[in-house]
């Protein structure tokens, strides 16, 4: 299963993705579309989304690692048994974008992704084919934000994280009804 969910991102990153970047090359126009603007923006602001979250999540799993070194090992006090859940109380005001979004690296990942359709669909709107080829990249590049969810959801993402949270800390169920 881990081989196959490996295969399937590499085969998304690797071919699915390159087909706007590869249509955006055959561009002979010299003006920049309203569309290519748009989705460069949208990247812009998922890229900036989704490291703002590896970075809280990063600072979350070191404050937590310097709270176990500190802490009394032999301690025999439930609390100190509990595994932290990034976005619950009290970590949801300090660390606050994981309070509103249950995953929102994967979020500012799909957005880029989605941004990379968007400047794709410009291309196929301008590139010089015939209408048969036009409607293979339109069809293409449409159902590239659905491939790439369910990548990011069922394949290699959200799912199996959730999954292996659920069974390592006890209040990741309450997490998941919150957020």
């Amino acid at each position: 299963k881990a081989q196959q969910e490996t295969f399937q991102q590499g085969f998304m990153n690797i071919f699915y993705l390159c087909l706007p970047c590869a249509l955006a090359s055959f561009n002979h126009s010299p003006d920049i579309a309203i569309l290519e603007v748009l989705g460069l923006e949208l990247w812009v602001l998922s890229y900036t989304l989704e490291n703002f979250a590896d970075l809280q999540k990063k600072s979350f799993m070191s404050e937590i690692e310097r709270r176990d070194k500190q802490s009394d090992r032999n301690s025999t006090d439930d609390v100190s048994n509990v595994r932290p859940v990034l976005g619950l109380t009290p970590w949801d005001t300090k660390y606050w974008l994981w309070g509103l979004v249950r995953h929102p690296n994967y979020l500012g990942e799909f957005g880029c992704w989605c941004g990379w359709a968007l400047i794709g669909m410009s291309q196929v709107i301008d590139i010089r084919d015939t209408l048969p080829a036009k409607m293979i990249y339109a069809t293409a590049i449409a159902i590239l934000p659905v491939l790439l969810y369910d990548c990011l959801v069922h394949w290699t993402g959200a799912g199996p994280a959730e999954y292996y949270s659920v069974q390592h800390r006890q209040q990741y169920r309450e997490y998941q009804a919150k957020v």
